[in-house]
């Protein structure tokens, strides 16, 4: 088949499920009562939602997802400066990306890789980021390098560890869920 006209295999999806429970004491309910309830259902759905996102970065597919940093069909992008993050490989990145993906890219950073691309050019701060037809990006938009909007996650490697930077195409990740 040719760049244009994939194949694709057959495969099984096998749904897991997610449960969680936690220990209170009887006098904790007592005291906390009905705003304690609400308090730690939401802290459980953070809880959820942060392993949910580490998994898709660093996910081995065995019993969760199979991340992005160690997916075999990502492109990977040797560094020119070593363990940090310069424009040239910004550049590079972009020159692996497929041209359908690019209006719907995001970089994705570790806390420490943010600190060295917000002192490049062509960073700008912003928060919310306009994309597709007015559409504005939902999280924490920290801003846009080289056109494409950036958002930081400490579901990330370190600065100078595979994986410190991605630039990816979210809807090309699929992620079942009931």
């Amino acid at each position: 088949p040719t760049v244009s006209n994939p194949a694709f295999e057959d495969i099984l999806l096998v749904a897991h499920s997610l449960a969680g429970s936690g220990l209170i004491s009887q006098q904790l309910v007592e005291d906390g009562g009905l705003p304690l309830g609400v308090y730690l259902e939401n802290l459980f759905i953070k809880a959820a939602c942060f392993y949910t996102t580490y998994a898709c970065f660093q996910g081995n597919g065995v019993g969760k997802p199979l991340g992005l940093i160690i997916n075999p069909s990502s492109a990977v992008v040797n560094r020119a400066t070593g363990g940090t993050v310069s424009n040239g490989d910004g550049t590079s990145m972009l020159a692996k990306l497929l041209p359908a993906s690019l209006p719907y890219s995001w970089w994705c950073c570790s806390p420490g890789a943010f600190a060295v691309i917000s002192g490049l050019a062509n960073f700008f701060p912003q928060y919310g980021v306009a994309v597709d037809s007015g559409e504005i990006v939902a999280g924490h938009c920290a801003g846009i390098w080289r056109g494409r909007p950036v958002f930081v996650t400490e579901c990330l490697p370190a600065l100078g560890t595979k994986g410190d930077l991605i630039l990816f195409d979210p809807r090309m990740y699929v992620l079942g869920q009931r």
